[in-house]
């Protein structure tokens, strides 16, 4: 096939015609793939020509490096990219920095989400086609991304099309027919240059590889070109690290000239004065000093009288003090570069809450650098894969690329503010949940409800029914108890009634079985987590009573005086059943209520446990 006929057979080929192309005025079919969310519609947006700016821009600002292939209306970077690669290479705050800014800036991942999941899946599908044809990676290509931006504040991506190596099809994008993206590659930025008309938009672009002497050209559809610090009616970004470079010259030189002071003094030089102002020398005297010296070995020893004197000549304090211009200079690139001592591994004395102060200004950028890539993928490259799939364009369904949030501390901080507020009844939990940058709650009717509402209300609702349920059944079987077995029963007796090992048992057992049977027999529409906690609060408060009488019984048998420190039941019971309470609590929010009576079950059995540790508590002071 010819290159005429594959052009004819392209163009004349029917893109698909997603749902978003109609007329907004047609409406929305019953059989729409997009539901409407909330009550409203999502709107469909039809992708047409895009618009000129009426703003100028600027043409060849600047000439400084013919590497870049600059002819032919093409314009070149204003500064010398080459520089930035030398610098990378050669200086290690230069490469430090954009190690520790690429590692911030992927530090808390990235995930891609959307309010459709069938969307979300095709891209997600997409991109795992580019890696099967291509070889590179989602995780790879953001690594790239970010690595090129941080480096050269310019990236350009070549989109290769192809509709038989996809599952996408044929798309209309700003009134022309395009292939679906098959495959992502990568050019290098200081090789790229751009030909703009003269409103700025870009009408070519150019790769030149200056060592083999090769161009090719590239229609603006075939790259996605992001940039970052680009100034207005500019073709480029420009690097953050152009204002290092000259500070890290000055520096560097000034260090050069600290290692000629170093050389030309690191060696002393000797003196030896001979003869003094009242018994002077003459040239006979000082020939033969001179003579023995050059004899002298190298560990040799001279042996003088008291008018020879031998001085060592250096500096002496006369050069210049070079340590302040040091660290003045040094402190300017640093700070330029983003970089703080912890950073380079210097901490001296600083401590875990100044590293993160230190470091906030580095946060600060990456997240700024996040913000600019995750909208540049979404809105240049996950719109292809939209329009490719045949879905509907909607800015309510369009998924978007998202890193992590880096400022961890500040993020903990707003959501403890939020909940302070929606627990004091300021706000509704919608409101709170919105300023966490969270979604509403799916279950509709209670996200406008505030925490009393919500919460307090439901919760003291809860633990009065716990309480009256409670109460019936200890009164109904302590109505069976009475008629089994009269208080005057056993008449009056001489001695005191011997408490028996299972007193405490048999009583908390009983307690214990009546909040079994409340659990079991409790309806579904009773049955939350707020009945849960009210119920399992009144299992520690009864056993712990009866335990507590009980102690109290052992010493009042014993005659010993009761201790002032009785915290010991609390403190029992809390070990011996925290970890039985906390599963019944989970099984409750779980609505496992098959589970429920195994864990109570549990509790009674270490009743037997918490009667040995009282027995052995009471012990100790009986014994005394």
């Amino acid at each position: 096939m010819g290159v005429f006929s594959y052009f004819k057979n392209l163009v004349s080929r029917k893109p698909v015609e997603p749902e978003g192309q109609r007329d907004l005025t047609q409406g929305i079919p019953e059989d729409d793939p997009v539901q409407p969310t909330g009550g409203s519609v999502p709107q469909r947006i039809k992708i047409q020509k895009m618009l000129n700016s009426k703003a100028l821009a600027y043409k060849n600002a600047i000439y400084r490096s013919r590497w870049n292939g600059g002819t032919q209306g093409f314009e070149e970077y204003e500064y010398n990219m080459a520089e930035i690669v030398q610098a990378e290479d050669t200086e290690g705050f230069v490469s430090r920095s954009f190690d520790k800014h690429i590692e911030i800036c992927m530090k808390e991942g990235f995930k891609i989400g959307g309010d459709d999941p069938r969307i979300v899946r095709h891209i997600k599908r997409r991109l795992f086609e580019i890696f099967v044809n291509t070889g590179l990676t989602t995780k790879q290509m953001v690594r790239k991304i970010i690595r090129d931006t941080i480096k050269y504040s310019n990236v350009y991506i070549v989109l290769v099309r192809d509709e038989t190596r996809t599952t996408g099809k044929i798309y209309n994008y700003h009134g022309k027919p395009m292939e679906p993206i098959a495959g992502i590659f990568f050019a290098d930025p200081p090789s790229m240059t751009v030909k703009r008309n003269k409103w700025g938009k870009p009408v070519r672009y150019r790769q030149y590889i200056y060592n083999i002497g090769e161009h090719r050209n590239f229609k603006p559809e075939d790259i996605i070109h992001l940039d970052w610090r680009r100034k207005e009616g500019h073709a480029y970004g420009t690097p953050f690290v152009v204002p290092a470079l000259e500070d890290i010259r000055s520096l560097r030189r000034i260090e050069e000239m600290v290692e000629m002071l170093i050389s030309s003094h690191i060696f002393p030089l000797f003196q030896y004065i001979v003869g003094t102002d009242d018994y002077p020398s003459d040239d006979l005297e000082i020939q033969k000093v001179k003579d023995e010296i050059q004899e002298m070995p190298t560990e040799g020893s001279v042996v003088t009288s008291h008018r020879h004197k031998i001085a060592v000549v250096g500096a002496e304090g006369k050069a210049l003090e070079v340590q302040p211009y040091l660290q003045y200079f040094e402190k300017r690139s640093l700070a330029t570069l983003g970089l703080s001592e912890i950073a380079l591994g210097r901490g001296d004395s600083s401590n875990r809450n100044t590293a993160e102060s230190i470091d906030k200004a580095m946060l600060d950028r990456c997240s700024e650098i996040n913000d600019i890539i995750a909208d540049s993928i979404t809105y240049h490259l996950f719109i292809h894969f939209v329009l490719d799939g045949g879905f509907p364009l909607s800015y309510e369904t369009l998924p978007e690329f998202g890193f992590g949030t880096l400022d961890r501390e500040a993020v903990r901080a707003n959501e403890n503010h939020q909940q302070g507020l929606f627990q004091g009844n300021t706000i509704t939990e919608e409101e709170a949940r919105k300023r966490m940058g969270l979604k509403p709650m799916p279950k509709a009717g209670v996200s406008g409800e505030r925490a009393l509402e919500r919460i307090d209300i439901p919760k003291m609702k809860a633990e009065a029914e716990a309480k009256a349920a409670l109460a019936a059944s200890t009164a109904s079987q302590n109505s069976t108890t009475s008629k089994n077995q009269p208080t005057n029963q056993h008449g009056t007796k001489a001695t005191k009634t011997k408490l028996v090992k299972n007193v405490f048992e048999h009583d908390a057992g009983n307690e214990i079985k009546v909040i079994r049977n409340i659990f079991t027999e409790m309806p579904e529409d009773g049955f939350n987590e707020y009945f849960t906690k009210a119920m399992t609060g009144t299992i520690l408060e009864r056993v712990g009573s009866i335990a507590t009488s009980y102690m109290l019984e052992r010493f009042k048998e014993a005659g010993v005086d009761v201790p002032q420190d009785c915290t010991i039941i609390p403190d029992v019971l809390k070990n011996r059943l925290q970890s039985h309470t906390l599963r019944l609590l989970q099984y409750c929010r779980d609505n496992q209520k098959h589970h429920i009576a195994a864990v109570i079950d549990q509790i009674s059995d270490e009743l037997p446990n918490i009667t040995e540790d009282i027995n052995t508590y009471c012990a100790t002071f009986e014994t005394e």
